[in-house]
Formats: C-alpha cells, sequence, structure tokens
C-alpha cells in the first residue's frame, strides 16, 4: 500500500505475524562449544523471540482520500439536481436579408462614414468611394477661395487615351457647360459644381482634368483655403482634398484634379498648374484658344 503525498516515506515493518499468520518461529539450532552471543556456549540467545512490532502508521497528508481500505471509504452523499429552465415557448422567427443582385450596390455613402481625405499627389480607386463599375452618377464641388478682385474660372477637360483634347464638345466652361450627351455639365450660381456620369461618356474619353484658372493679374498662390470634393447623387461628400495658395506654385492655371481609367476608374488629387494661364493649359492638351 503506497502514502498518497509524493513527500511522505512509509517504513514497511514486516513481523513474524504478518508472514507466518501467528505462527512460532522454528528453533535456533545449538551448536556444541560455541559461544553466542548472548549466552553461553550450546544455549540459543536469551532473546529468541522477534521483538514487538512497532504500530504501523499510514499517514494520510492533509487534502488527499486515505488508502482504499474497507473502513476508509466514505459513504456516499446524494445530492438532488434541480431542472434546467424550461425552454421559452415562443423563439422569434429570423429577419428576413433582402435580395440585391450582386451588381447592384447603393450610391449615398452609409450614414456615419467618414469622409476620406486625400494629400496632393494621392491617387485612389473610385471603387474605394463609389462602389459599382463604372461608379454611380455623382457631383464634382470646386470650392476655390480667391481673394477680392481676383476672379477665377472653372472649367473641366474631357481627354482621350493620349490626355489629348480630340473633341472640343467635351471642354465644359462658362460658355459650354454640358456635354453631347449630358455625361458632364456644370451647376452651381458659379459653376463650381460638375454633374458627371461616367456611364453615359463615350468610350473616347478616358480622362477628365478640373482646371481653375486666374482671370487677370496674380496667380493661384493668393487662394485661400480652398477644396475639392467629391459628392455621391442624393448622399453626402465620400472624399476631399483641401489646399490652399501658399502651397502652390506661382501659376496662374490650377490643375486641382483629375478622374482618369486605368484599369477602372481612380481620382488623383494633382495641385499643379501652368504659369501661362489657359493659352499654355490649351496648348498641353492639344487644343487652341479661340
Amino acid at each position: 500500500m503506497a502514502a498518497n503525498g509524493p513527500r511522505d516515506e512509509i517504513a514497511w515493518d514486516l513481523d513474524w505475524d504478518d508472514l507466518t499468520g501467528g505462527a512460532a518461529p522454528p528453533a535456533s539450532p545449538t551448536t556444541t562449544g560455541t559461544t553466542t552471543p548472548s549466552g553461553t556456549a550450546g544455549q540459543p540467545p536469551s532473546a529468541s523471540t522477534p521483538p514487538a512490532a512497532p504500530q504501523r502508521a499510514f499517514p494520510v497528508p492533509a487534502g488527499s482520500f486515505p488508502d482504499a481500505e474497507p473502513a476508509a471509504i466514505m459513504p456516499v452523499q446524494h445530492v438532488t439536481m434541480s431542472a434546467p429552465p424550461a425552454a421559452p415557448t415562443h423563439v422569434a422567427p429570423p429577419v428576413p436579408v433582402p435580395f440585391l443582385p450582386p451588381d447592384v450596390t447603393a450610391a449615398a455613402p452609409k450614414p456615419g462614414v467618414p469622409v476620406r481625405s486625400l494629400v496632393r499627389g494621392q491617387r485612389i480607386k473610385l471603387a474605394e468611394i463609389l462602389p459599382g463599375a463604372p461608379p454611380p452618377a455623382f457631383e464634382v464641388i470646386l470650392g476655390l477661395a480667391p481673394v477680392a478682385g481676383q476672379p477665377m474660372d472653372l472649367s473641366c477637360f474631357g481627354l482621350d487615351e493620349n490626355g489629348q483634347l480630340s473633341d472640343d464638345r467635351y471642354f465644359l466652361f462658362f460658355n459650354q457647360k454640358s456635354s453631347p450627351e449630358g455625361a458632364l455639365s456644370i451647376r452651381g450660381a458659379q459653376g463650381e459644381v460638375f454633374g458627371v456620369d461616367l456611364g453615359r461618356l463615350p468610350g473616347t474619353v478616358r480622362r477628365l482634368v478640373f482646371t481653375a484658372n486666374v482671370d487677370g493679374a496674380g496667380s493661384v498662390r493668393a487662394l485661400g483655403p480652398s477644396r475639392f470634393e467629391l459628392r455621391a447623387a442624393g448622399g453626402g461628400v465620400v472624399t476631399r482634398y483641401e489646399f490652399s495658395g501658399g502651397e502652390l506654385e506661382e501659376v496662374k492655371a490650377l490643375m486641382v484634379a483629375e478622374i482618369y481609367f486605368k484599369d477602372g476608374w481612380r481620382l488623383a488629387a494633382v495641385g499643379q498648374g501652368f504659369a501661362g494661364g489657359l493659352s499654355e493649359l490649351l496648348r498641353h492638351f492639344g487644343g487652341q484658344e479661340a
């Protein structure tokens, strides 16, 4: 029988009764002419009977069970278990999810979605802010803050895949406010809002450049806090590019931002321009000033 604790050492004392069941031990043989340590020659030692066995103890470590002997078996305690709670008799049915075809997405931004901010030179895919291929119709807002007495002319150039104005009908300015099919249009009291429907554009137009030109003396460095915003139709602003004249070069014609096609429609915050004004901008895009 082993102890129940790893550090308890038990001495196994085997006395004669344990081995023989109580029978007397055999007599020790006598030896003639021999002196034993405990008596005279020829007689057995006086202490021929084995000494009484010490009381056997089996220590039980605290907190553990005793050895499995009949007297040490603990009675079984009967515990009454309470019945589990009854299942609810009424379960609300799941709310059905309306089915939408895979190619149908909402154009308006979700409430609480933050506006995507851009910095000068940054480019993003339009699908990140306006899901769809092509994206749904949207509006572009040019919110410029010129100084008093320095008016600005706002324009949109519809260019081909080579960046050229191959069709003058897609150059929108104060004297031409819509493209033939209405995919591009100028709105707003100051002509600061452009309507864009990329799905209606002909395949020959692959780039839209939104520009601001100083009409008269001065340059775009006189601009106060200004912004370019893209607003979903029927929704709110989904992206914004903020700038001011102090971070721009000394130019008269500014390319604020552009939307172009490259494995899908993309948006770029440009913030660069031409010192020669509108004339140089037109030559750069392959057009001619009337």
